[in-house]
């Protein structure tokens, strides 16, 4: 008999997620939404500020998307309250937060009081698998993307090694 290839798994997916750029992060974020629908319009990403990554509009509803690839410490209340700024300078009601790590009990209850979504990863990979974005070519070439990317400029960063000083190696 044969056997189907095997998907890739959640904690796979979660993995993928991990060892992208936040380009890619926020490129594959778009994507989800366009497969639920969703018109995308992304703001640019080199905001430290809490900006708006993206604006996504479906059946006249507006909504403001901020991306933080965050993968070792969890959202706090001043990134959730700069969020909450940029979505009442922007004159948009809906906010949704999605991040790799999560979020502190302060950073919850602050995006519950205001009604922001808080998305985590385990919330994006579902949200992946519900769309099927995630075998979406487009999607598995984001996955696969290894290159990164200047957060000012978003120009490809090259690697290099030092070969001189306290760095080199």
């Amino acid at each position: 008999a044969l056997r189907a290839a095997a998907s890739p798994t959640t904690a796979d997916l979660t993995g993928q997620l991990r060892s992208i750029d936040w380009f890619q992060f926020e490129k594959l974020v778009a994507l989800v939404y366009r497969k639920l629908g969703y018109a995308v319009t992304r703001r640019g990403g080199a905001n430290p500020d809490g900006g708006i990554d993206l604006v996504i509009e479906k059946d006249g509803q507006r909504s403001a998307v901020q991306c933080k690839q965050w993968k070792t410490w969890s959202v706090g209340v001043k990134a959730v309250r700069e969020f909450l700024g940029a979505l009442t300078d922007a004159e948009i009601k809906k906010g949704i937060f999605i991040t790799l790590c999560g979020y502190t009990g302060e950073a919850k209850q602050l995006a519950e009081t205001h009604g922001i979504e808080i998305v985590n990863e385990t919330g994006l990979a579902q949200m992946l698998e519900s769309t099927d974005a995630r075998f979406a070519p487009e999607a598995l070439a984001i996955l696969r993307d290894t290159r990164k990317f200047c957060p000012k400029c978003e120009s490809e960063m090259v690697l290099r090694k030092a070969t001189k000083g306290l760095g080199a190696g």
